[in-house]
């Protein structure tokens, strides 16, 4: 990609080579798109930007571009999260059961929890203040929209029996879809055998994505 364009590459705080954040902080997608902006605003990078955004981190650029919409180019959602998501997961499974596998047990109790309690995720984020942030963002316009989305062979949670699995990765592929709701010029690319983990497991997938939204950019604006 850097053959193409200029990438730049954000490590959230508390990952990777950044600091983490104050233990008293109240974090949000909303607190990772502000450091996103003041980062790119000290190291003296003009937006426009194509965001690309992976897992977690799609739905920190859904709120970037909700919070500085005069500042983005576009978006790259790779396997993103939805912001109705967990909710939507959440009423696929059936009641609870004395003799239901442990898998399901286990499944309905992170998803029940998730957006509750910030210790369950690294970044001690606030799921539900960020799902709703996210859900903010009504359209785009006719800026570039890339939905790049793992495969639908992928399983939440490869324990989990069948069909219950069957039916969480339908509803995962179908928020896929409704992110194309975001711009007229969105497209849907869907890898065809990768899972979530979609810049380690195909990187070559996600590069062509993003690439495909850069050139998506550079010809909207020679019109």
């Amino acid at each position: 990609m850097a053959e193409t364009t200029r990438v730049c590459l954000h490590d959230r705080a508390g990952l990777g080579q950044s600091d983490p954040p104050l233990a008293t902080e109240h974090r949000t997608s909303a607190s990772a798109a502000r450091d996103l902006e003041a980062a790119l605003q000290a190291a003296g990078i003009e937006p426009t930007y194509l965001l690309a955004g992976h897992s977690i981190g799609g739905l920190n650029a859904l709120v970037f571009s909700s919070l500085y919409d005069d500042q983005v180019a576009g978006l790259v959602l790779i396997s993103s999260t939805h912001p109705k998501q967990v909710q939507s997961w959440l009423a696929e499974f059936p009641a609870p059961a004395a003799d239901e596998p442990a898998a399901v047990t286990r499944s309905r109790n992170y998803l029940t929890t998730i957006e509750s309690d910030p210790s369950l995720n690294p970044e001690r984020m606030d799921v539900a203040a960020s799902n709703a942030g996210a859900d903010r963002l009504r359209t785009l316009g006719d800026r570039p929209v890339i939905v790049a989305t793992h495969s639908p062979n992928w399983r939440m949670e490869p324990e989990l029996p069948e069909p219950l699995a069957g039916r969480l990765e339908a509803v995962t592929q179908d928020l896929q879809r409704q992110f194309l709701l975001l711009s007229s010029a969105s497209v849907q690319v869907v890898a065809p055998t990768a899972g979530h983990g979609l810049p380690h497991e195909d990187p070559d997938f996600v590069a062509a994505a993003i690439l495909q939204g850069v050139a998506s950019v550079r010809a909207r604006r020679r019109f």
